[in-house]
């Protein structure tokens, strides 16, 4: 039905989504945000301020303030913290109802969206038809002419051997285009050698390989065996050290046994000097017409002779007395 104000509110609550309702205060309201809510910044003098706060009350499209009177200008001029004479002065209603207008006059304008798409691939068809048909059309106009070629005479850079032909007499050809292949015997000949060589060179890299495992072998069984008579002398060793110890042991008890129960002979060198004194003692030698007696004078080493006994003690032999 009418309003006072001659605007239409059905087309107006027809533009807006479902889930709005009805507030005493508010006007129309949502609680929840709808899809593809409106830019009210699009009505002057609204910033992002203010349309955050409508939002935050429920309004999310220009047909809300649209359809807002002096009670819903009333009740959000406290929201929004601005004056009810800014929202009269600014036209907030006014310039949403003619931003509602002018949608729903384009709206209008097209047909609905399954002609609309109808029409666009209808379209597209004719479109793609008529192209074809031009295009068929020009490159199908037959041309009569003399077609004259320029002979071009291809050289190897080098001696070779034709491997492969890639085209026939009479192809159509492009620039860059293979024409044939040729097969360069130096260098395939030279590959080949090295090729050859590189084998004979693995060949005799295994037979090293091989020779030197083997080498190897034998040297770690020899190590091995090394070790094992390493091991069987350093277990014999207490064994034969035990055994010295107890044939000293014997040899030492054996000797003192034999130096107690005989006498010490006497040494040597003790027995020479005593022989001498006495065969000395009974000479009368003369000498720058003085006659002296060899055992009257003393030798010049006072010292006594030393000699070893059969224990390892040092002794001293005194001088044999001279004779009387």
């Amino acid at each position: 039905m009418p309003r006072s104000d001659g605007i239409m509110t059905s087309p107006l609550i027809a533009m807006l989504p479902e889930g709005h309702r009805m507030d005493r205060q508010l006007g129309i309201v949502y609680d929840v945000t709808p899809p593809n809510p409106d830019d009210l910044t699009q009505i002057n003098n609204i910033q992002s301020r203010e349309q955050i706060l409508l939002n935050q009350n429920g309004v999310f499209f220009l047909s809300q303030i649209a359809l807002w009177h002096s009670r819903e200008m009333n009740a959000f001029a406290p929201i929004l913290e601005i004056t009810l004479a800014r929202i009269i002065d600014e036209n907030w209603v006014a310039q949403a109802r003619e931003l509602c207008a002018h949608r729903k006059a384009i709206v209008e304008s097209y047909p609905s969206s399954f002609f609309r798409m109808l029409t666009v691939v209808v379209c597209a068809l004719l479109a793609g038809v008529l192209t074809v048909w031009i295009i068929g059309t020009h490159y199908n106009t037959p041309l009569t002419g003399i077609l004259t070629a320029d002979i071009t005479t291809v050289q190897a850079p080098a001696d070779a051997r034709l491997d492969e032909v890639h085209v026939r007499p009479g192809d159509e050809v492009f620039t860059g285009q293979p024409l044939l292949q040729l097969e360069n015997t130096e260098i395939t000949s030279r590959i080949a050698g090295i090729m050859q060589q590189l084998q004979t060179t693995e060949q005799e890299l295994l037979r090293l390989e091989a020779q030197a495992a083997i080498e190897l072998e034998w040297r770690r069984r020899d190590v091995d065996a090394d070790l094992a008579r390493l091991r069987f002398a350093v277990a014999d060793l207490p064994q034969a050290a035990a055994a010295y110890r107890s044939a000293a042991r014997s040899r030492s008890v054996s000797a003192m046994t034999a130096s107690a129960s005989q006498p010490a002979p006497m040494p040597a060198a003790a027995v020479a000097l005593l022989s001498e004194r006495r065969n000395a003692a009974g000479k009368i030698l003369f000498f720058d017409g003085q006659k002296t007696t060899s055992g009257l004078h003393e030798p010049q080493n006072t010292q006594p002779p030393v000699s070893a006994d059969t224990q390892g003690n040092s002794a001293a032999t005194a001088p044999a007395a001279p004779a009387a």
